[in-house]
């Protein structure tokens, strides 16, 4: 993967929420190597199949990652402590610095999965694939207004598809509360012409494409932002 991007689209992401003065919190891992929207303390799952989803054994074509189960063993569990507790921590701390400050919160999540590295094969899906843990980790009216914010475009998109939702909606999505979680993973064809920039700036798209994507995750953000407010806590 070296001088790979997994989810270049979510630099996009990242740049337009920057520009609207959204918190940030990242991490900047390939997914090959530690996935930090798994439960790493998913209690319905065997600790070893834990580790698997968090940190993959083998690439997307099957080639081990590990010379044996000892290395693999200890590197997991160097990575979980290194990088997905402090990841989490930190989220959990902002997520509750600015519910100290608003009474209503959107986590917009971009996540990109492992088999992201290899963008043809999944080309036939929608552009726009949206999880709210099966509608438990956001409000109904905040996913409405963001697919049709999406079909006014003329972009396909799909709601809750396979375990519909990473740790992000599952662990700290609670309308109830005042804490809307949406999740998204952004078509195929939107990373197709994405080339790595040494220099770590945002991935570099083929102009009409990260252009486009700017404007529509622009649209997308600025539409969450104006119903959050109008949705009684």
């Amino acid at each position: 993967m070296q001088g790979d991007i997994a989810d270049p689209a979510g630099e996009t992401v990242r740049t337009v929420a920057r520009s609207l003065n959204a918190s940030l919190i990242g991490g900047p891992y390939h997914p090959c190597v530690i996935d930090l929207n798994v439960d790493a303390d998913d209690p319905d799952l065997t600790p070893h199949f834990n580790r698997l989803r968090v940190c993959p054994s083998h690439t997307a074509d099957g080639e081990a990652l590990y010379d044996d189960d000892v290395g693999y063993e200890r590197a997991v569990h160097a990575r979980v402590a290194q990088y997905w507790r402090p990841f989490h921590d930190a989220v959990t701390h902002e997520l509750c610095r600015l519910h100290s400050m608003h009474s209503r919160v959107l986590v917009f999540v971009t996540h990109a999965g492992q088999w992201l590295h290899y963008p043809d094969k999944r080309a036939h899906l929608a552009d726009f694939t949206f999880s709210t843990h099966l509608g438990r980790s956001a409000d109904i009216r905040l996913v409405e207004a963001l697919t049709a914010n999406v079909e006014r475009g003329g972009y396909s998109w799909v709601l809750n598809p396979g375990d519909a939702g990473g740790v992000a909606a599952q662990r700290y999505g609670s309308p109830g509360k005042g804490v809307h979680v949406i999740q998204v993973e952004i078509g195929a064809r939107w990373r197709t012409g994405c080339t790595f920039d040494s220099s770590l700036r945002p991935a570099v798209v083929t102009e009409d494409g990260q252009e486009g994507l700017a404007s529509i995750l622009a649209n997308m953000l600025n539409t969450l932002g104006s119903r959050l407010v109008e949705i009684d806590r």
